[in-house]
């Protein structure tokens, strides 16, 4: 049942779907609406064949907000996973993730890979620092078309940047110079849109609580670490689904997870930025849909309970 639990002493808010079916884990990318974008425009396609289950992490949206001197922690996130699980009494799950839910999935199957029995992933983000690379490299090209004197200026101030607050900073003042916020160039017109209409319909207290937790995420320093290493412990089918059109996940981190991780398969997304789920509903759910179908072998796995 969707709701509020007590989880390693965090009060959490959790997704519930179909308690009968096929057991999926979501994972949501940085905090920023946790899940309620799934919940409203995705919940009723899974429902019918797959037990959804959503949290909102630590810090997010309906959850308990961390406190002013609590850092942001891939670690607790996963073990509040592992106790929802077994809370649950779920044996083994499919991850579903968005975002740099990629890298909670990745670590999350590297420390508890029993309780994993396939691995979906909507435009992969590993680390903190590749997406603001990619954001970056596009408004630098922005500024170099106006003033090749701004574009040497930002691009040597760009070189001294030594630490996750000073690249928050410099990213801020490239939005006031370009007068391009970088969710104008992750997002369509179409996501901005239903984020909108979900934001409006809430508390903006809900939305500072998410706004605070992601500014501790910026600064834990750990994000900004490639993990390519771990990824090689994978060994479970992977599905990376990309959006043609999306700025945050470049060639190099999908040839990585190709390279890195034995069954991987992939899938793009036409006319798709970085949430497909929101800019293709119907596609983006029959991908994760056939995928599953295709991959599952009762054999192999039955969602059985823990007793």
């Amino acid at each position: 049942m969707s709701g509020y639990y007590i989880i390693n002493g965090k009060r959490i808010y959790v997704y519930i779907g179909n308690s009968d079916k096929i057991p999926i884990l979501y994972i949501h990318g940085a905090p920023g609406i946790g899940v309620l974008d799934m919940e409203k425009y995705q919940s009723d396609n899974f429902y019918p064949n797959y037990f959804l289950i959503a949290p909102e992490q630590r810090g997010v949206w309906r959850s308990e907000d961390l406190k002013e001197d609590e850092a942001f922690c891939i670690d607790l996130i996963i073990e509040d996973y592992e106790q929802i699980r077994r809370r649950l009494k779920i044996e083994k799950w499919i991850v579903l993730c968005h975002c740099i839910g990629a890298r909670t999935a990745i670590e999350y199957y590297s420390k508890y890979p029993e309780s994993i029995v396939m691995i979906l992933c909507e435009n992969p983000v590993l680390d903190s620092l590749s997406a603001f690379e990619q954001v970056i490299k596009i408004q630098l090209s922005l500024i170099r078309k106006n003033s090749l004197a701004d574009f040497e200026h930002f691009s040597k101030k760009l070189k001294t940047i030594k630490n996750p607050l000073d690249l928050e900073k410099f990213c801020q003042k490239l939005e006031k110079k370009t007068h391009i916020q970088a969710n104008n160039l992750t997002m369509s017109k179409t996501t901005i849109k239903k984020l909108s209409e979900i934001k409006n319909n809430f508390n903006i207290d809900l939305f500072m609580r998410s706004r605070k937790t992601e500014i501790k995420m910026s600064h834990c320093e750990s994000l900004y670490q490639k993990i390519y290493g771990i990824m090689e412990r994978v060994k479970v089918p992977m599905l990376v689904m990309h959006g043609e059109k999306d700025v945050t996940v470049s060639g190099n981190v999908i040839e990585q997870i190709k390279k890195r991780v034995s069954l991987c398969y992939f899938k793009e997304f036409r006319n798709c930025k970085h949430w497909i789920h929101l800019d293709s509903e119907q596609e983006y759910f029959s991908c994760v849909d056939g995928f599953i179908k295709k991959i599952w072998q009762k054999s192999v796995y039955c969602p059985e309970r823990i007793e």
